[in-house]
């Protein structure tokens, strides 16, 4: 259920024009297999700590890397992680919320679609019925033990950026710093800005990341991630086939939504949030912002905007 590696959500990150003192440093790198920018005010070396820090997490979580956490876990069925505990417990309610749509266990799910092999084929239904019946059970968590039920595989793909923006919030307040770090379709707003004014995200059209379908204005200290069938898929038979896959189904979903934005006070759950709204569709996903207390952002099949009540959000023209 890995994300695009298009960033799906532009900023608008403006200089100060006061002093030199109070210009920002910008670093940018890649991991993830996706773009990464930090905008700091504050200490300079705060963009290279998180640039590290990002990297480190990606050799932990990522199940395509020899030796990493997950592929250990992957590969035995257990493992001792901290970090892969933490993410797990941390979307465990949220899986069980969606009665298992929204799932972290759905690596043969992923490998069976291929969507990123470029060859456009569709799994038969026989083979999504024998990778369902032994996938998309929740990991169990013991202290830092983590253990895969039903011989199942995870992919963290749609909570990995969310966690790396964590670090990079953490990393900000240690360093008493203040700015952005956007991490392919999510990012951190650290700390209020230093002339006063609200953060501005732009909040991207599904099949144009250079058209704005509205702008975001928000106060620091939140998340923000977005979730688009757009930039990984394919279309046969006028169906589009995109990443984001239902675990129970076994199919990508089709919810009549092409993006979600959520805001959240974590960047694991923002990004978590975003996948099962768009996976559960509008209507569910109100009562599961409910309860996280989240905001977010659709835009429809039918390329309507719509955010909930407490945004400010304007609607391009």
């Amino acid at each position: 259920m890995k994300k695009t590696a298009a960033i799906l959500i532009s900023l608008a990150l403006l200089m100060l024009s006061a002093c030199a003192d109070n210009a920002p440093t910008r670093a940018s790198g890649f991991a993830m297999d996706t773009e990464i920018s930090v905008t700091v005010y504050g200490d300079s070396a705060t963009a290279g700590r998180i640039l590290r820090s990002v990297c480190s997490l990606e050799n932990k979580i990522s199940w395509s890397i020899d030796g990493s956490d997950t592929y250990i876990l992957n590969q035995s069925g257990s493992v001792e992680s901290e970090t892969l505990a933490d993410i797990i417990t941390a979307t465990r309610d949220l899986c069980n919320a969606t009665d298992g749509q929204y799932s972290l266990a759905v690596r043969e799910l992923c490998a069976l679609w291929d969507i990123n092999s470029g060859e456009k084929i569709i799994p038969s239904d026989n083979d999504i019925a024998a990778v369902l019946s032994r996938t998309g059970g929740i990991p169990t968590v013991n202290k830092s033990t983590v253990a895969l039920t039903d011989g199942s595989a995870i992919d963290l793909g749609s909570v990995g950026k969310g966690a790396a923006c964590d670090i990079a919030a953490q990393i900000f307040a240690e360093d008493s710093s203040v700015g952005i770090a956007a991490i392919g379709s999510s990012l951190a707003l650290c700390g209020d800005k230093p002339n006063g004014e609200q953060w501005t995200v732009s909040v991207a059209q599904p099949d144009n990341i250079n058209q704005s379908a509205g702008t975001l204005y928000l106060d620091g200290g939140v998340f923000v991630s977005t979730s688009s069938d757009s930039q990984r898929g394919f279309e046969r038979d006028g169906i589009r086939y995109h990443h984001i896959i239902n675990a129970v189904s076994g199919y990508p979903v089709n919810s009549g939504l092409r993006s979600v934005t959520v805001i959240a006070d974590s960047g694991v759950l923002s990004d978590a949030l975003s996948t099962a709204c768009f996976i559960v569709g509008y209507e569910k996903s109100l009562e599961l912002l409910a309860e996280y207390n989240a905001q977010a952002v659709f835009i429809t099949d039918s390329g309507e905007v719509i955010s909930t009540s407490g945004l400010t959000f304007e609607v391009a023209k």
